[in-house]
């Protein structure tokens, strides 16, 4: 039994203009509880299981997908916050499960195709063409848009016109699986997968035809904002002025995930590594990876509390952030510490934070370098100058 409530609250998706409440009790009634949030994303993942009675299994089957969750510490602070990717429920022998939600949905999709030229030895193909959208309006209402692009070669516009619209036909609803074990009966149970808003960066492309150089914060600026369901927060303050000069042209049908992983591979003009997420509120931030400790932990200490830098404040380890340094202070006790904080194993970067309900936090870290910005910057990722 744990000792604690971490509230949670079940909202209607964000893009689908609904307001209210759905269910605000499904933390007290969870079992399984588990969150991760990253270095890199943020909120990543929340997965929790409950039992419950068939109606309500069947409809979180029918209508769960895409919905708005929100997890409170118990002092009412927001600590994770996320969309119904995956709803997996168990009736009787049955096991059904829908989604994951992007894996598997598009409603606004086209075909880009180029022809054959038999005429020549070996046959070389045309200049390629994209066909127009094709949007699926129920879907996109119930999903939120979620665009795809397909490649063809060797095709004609009939052709590929037929590809995009049987596509659009065939991925407009959620995947679906089920199976049965015949002779088993359990209590009637769903298992939610809840994701991290930076996903939603996978559901659309990124196009301008701005000539010249800007800087990489801008352009991820611009990114953020051409967002077709305006899920992500216009307030930028945790977005901080990264000055390294980037491409604004982009015609390669990238996608807003593809460029913001680009956005942070090529770090600053001194080879820093930068970091992109979401926290809750959908707020972005941008930022570089921090030159000192946020946390301080002491290996000998039986309750192997994380406690804050400098003043020794117990941290909950839900409350734990990632992105951030902990030192562990009764390790090689004596040594000098050096200027780069990076070489020292006394000090972890924590790339990942995995909370279990009630009390259980795995921190996970690893070493990075400066040569992965500087290679990333002359390969031209994301844009960038070379």
């Amino acid at each position: 039994m744990r000792d604690f409530i971490l509230p949670i609250v079940v909202s209607p998706a964000i893009f689908s203009g609904q307001v209210g409440i759905i269910d605000e009790a499904l933390g007290f009634n969870a079992e399984g509880l588990d969150i991760i949030k990253t270095a890199w994303g943020g909120c990543w993942t929340l997965t929790l299981s409950k039992k419950c009675r068939q109606v309500e299994a069947e409809e979180w089957i029918e209508e769960g997908l895409a919905r708005h969750v929100e997890m409170y510490n118990p002092e009412t602070v927001p600590i994770f916050e996320g969309y119904v990717s995956e709803v997996r429920a168990n009736i009787g022998a049955l096991s059904l499960t829908v989604g994951p939600l992007l894996d598997y949905v598009a409603n606004r999709v086209r075909v880009i195709y180029s022809t054959m030229d038999y005429s020549n030895v070996p046959p070389v193909p045309g200049m390629r063409v994209p066909t127009d959208w094709a949007d699926d309006v129920e879907s996109q209402l119930k999903y939120g848009i979620i665009e795809r692009t397909k490649s063809l070669s060797g095709a004609d516009p009939t052709l590929a016109d037929q590809a995009r619209d049987l596509m659009l036909q065939e991925m407009r609803e959620p995947r679906r699986r089920e199976r049965e074990n015949v002779g088993s009966s359990t209590t009637p149970s769903i298992e939610l997968v809840i994701r991290g808003y930076i996903d939603w960066l996978k559901a659309y492309t990124y196009t301008s035809t701005t000539t010249g150089l800007i800087t990489a914060t801008a352009k991820l600026q611009n990114v953020l904002g051409a967002d077709p369901n305006s899920i992500f927060s216009t307030d930028y303050t945790l977005i901080e002025t990264n000055s390294s000069s980037v491409g604004a042209w982009e015609d390669e049908d990238r996608s807003g995930w593809t460029l913001g992983k680009g956005l942070t591979a090529i770090g600053d003009s001194s080879n820093n590594r930068w970091l992109l997420g979401f926290r809750p509120g959908r707020q972005p931030f941008y930022k570089p990876v921090p030159t000192a400790p946020a946390y301080t932990r002491r290996m000998t200490d039986p309750a192997q509390w994380t406690e804050l830098f400098g003043n020794l404040s117990r941290v909950m380890p839900y409350d734990v952030e990632p992105g951030e340094w902990l030192v562990y202070t009764d390790l090689m006790i004596g040594r000098s510490t050096p200027a780069d904080i990076r070489v020292d194993p006394r000090y972890l970067f924590i790339e990942e934070n995995a909370f279990t309900v009630p009390w259980a936090l795995r921190l996970e870290g690893g070493e990075f370098g400066r040569l992965d910005q500087l290679l990333a910057r002359q390969t031209g990722t994301a844009g960038a100058a070379s």
